[in-house]
């Protein structure tokens, strides 16, 4: 795997898109949420292409549908423990993805990517929840 500066536009991108996604739910309004959707989904696909791994891209889906399930839990309602079982989920996958780069990119900041990561996953929860 390898890096270069399209990560930065990847990161911000993908924050834009989880925010409208969120946004389109709570405030019943489909086509910012299929937009946003489609986007996210989009930025699946290029991580394979900046992080040179099938398995790269699968991590970030798995990321990202869970991230979906969260916010369409949060707008149905939450059933008991939904809320702490998709949390835990999305953390668990964090520190696949960081473990993950950490193997195979050379000097790979780990402890910052997770932070970065879980941050992400902290203030979309709270947005959410």
């Amino acid at each position: 795997m390898s890096f270069d500066d399209s990560r930065a536009q990847w990161w911000i991108d993908h924050v834009k898109h989880t925010r409208e996604y969120v946004n389109g739910i709570f405030n019943k309004k489909p086509p910012v949420t299929i937009e946003a959707a489609k986007g996210l989904w989009h930025g699946v696909l290029e991580w394979e292409k900046i992080a040179g791994s099938d398995l790269a891209s699968f991590l970030m889906g798995e990321h990202t549908v869970l991230a979906k399930t969260l916010a369409d839990s949060a707008e149905r309602g939450f059933k008991p423990n939904e809320f702490a079982y998709l949390a835990a989920y999305l953390m668990k996958n964090a520190v696949a993805q960081a473990n993950l780069y950490y193997a195979t990119v050379p000097n790979f900041p780990k402890d910052e990517f997770l932070k970065l990561l879980t941050a992400h996953i902290e203030a979309t929860g709270a947005y959410i929840a």
